[in-house]
């Protein structure tokens, strides 16, 4: 149910648009901490309702195994309900390579973003690019950033971070 949609192609001013569309997500971040057990991660998903009527969701996955080898996910939803991932914020468990521009691999956390390029190519990816951050240190840190990058807020406006909360 996850990944790109092969009869649609989004350009990357229409990915833009979408990030900064202002997100307000169902439940607050203390909601965010219950993530549930599946085979070898726990996770979690959550709609998100944007303010032009369009669905997002966030999904959380993190490994049972590997503290450092999560995800979190910003997805668009397409008419087909089939999740567009315009952004994912990884941790350090991988190296990751650039196949388009050739870089070398890296081995850092990094942020993954969807272009209308790596769509063209055909890769199973969207959101192939990624850049390696130092926003981040941890799956709480990087859903942080994905609300704070992604225009994401918190229902009743509470803009207290799931930082903030798992302390």
């Amino acid at each position: 149910m996850y990944g790109i949609c092969n009869l649609l192609l989004l350009a990357d001013q229409e990915i833009e648009a979408l990030i900064a569309e202002p997100k307000k997500m169902k439940c607050s971040p203390g909601d965010l901490l219950d993530l549930k057990s599946a085979q070898g991660h726990v996770g979690k998903t959550v709609d998100i309702d944007g303010a032009d009527e369009h669905r997002f969701k966030l999904i959380i996955r993190r490994s049972n195994f590997n503290v450092l080898d999560f995800s979190a996910i910003l997805g668009f939803v397409l008419p087909n309900n089939v999740v567009f991932r315009l952004r994912r914020y990884n941790g350090k468990s991988h190296q990751h390579r650039n196949s388009i521009e050739g870089t070398a691999p890296f081995y850092d956390f990094h942020i993954h973003y969807a272009t209308t390029r790596y769509q063209q190519v055909g890769n199973k990816d969207e959101e192939s690019f990624a850049l390696s951050s130092d926003k981040y240190s941890d799956l709480w840190t990087a859903i942080s950033c994905l609300v704070v990058d992604c225009n994401i807020s918190y229902p009743n406006d509470s803009q207290l971070s799931i930082f903030e909360v798992n302390k």
